[in-house]
């Protein structure tokens, strides 16, 4: 069988990620930067937040490249959610 296209162009952009150099940069392929600008949608596509639950989102994670941005997409969430916070 052989490899995609695709395949091909993301095998040599991981191989290139773990071959770089401190200090050196990666660039993103295309399919990391989405249209939709809003990504909670994106995150919790099979979610519906007038009925989520605490055990829905006990288990999830958003991965961000800082603690600032991290904080900013769970102020997102937490503003969609019904009710109050409660920690």
């Amino acid at each position: 069988m052989r490899a995609l296209e695709s395949e091909k162009q993301f095998s040599k952009w991981l191989f290139d990620v773990g071959n770089v150099k401190e200090g050196d940069a990666v660039k993103l392929p295309e399919i990391c930067y989405p249209e939709i600008q809003d990504p909670i949608p994106q995150l919790y596509n099979d979610i519906d937040f007038r009925t989520v639950t605490t055990k829905q989102l006990k288990d999830r994670a958003i991965l961000a490249v800082t603690i600032d941005i991290a904080l900013e997409l769970n102020k997102k969430v937490l503003s969609v959610l019904p009710g109050d916070e409660v920690i």
